[in-house]
């Protein structure tokens, strides 16, 4: 079964923001960092075809397919961005 840009866990990257901002006030002296990636194993091609979708539109769902040589990069570049 292929998931879907709309199922849930694609979405989950929205719904831990809304969790790091509802829980930051309680973090007076430390600042707060959720994040949720789903690194796919499924070809970038392949998840193009399926979900009519670029890369740069996957990535900003943080959809980041495993063999793209640039996904631990633009993770990274995403969490410290």
């Amino acid at each position: 079964m292929r998931t879907m840009p709309d199922d849930p866990k694609v979405s989950f990257y929205l719904k831990i923001k809304e969790l790091e901002a509802r829980l930051q006030p309680s973090c007076d002296d430390k600042r707060m960092m959720l994040n949720s990636f789903i690194m796919s194993g499924t070809p970038s091609s392949d998840l193009k075809t399926w979900w009519n979708m670029s890369k740069p539109e996957r990535e900003a769902r943080n959809v980041l397919c495993l063999d793209n040589s640039d996904c631990i990069e633009v993770m990274i570049g995403k969490i410290l961005g």
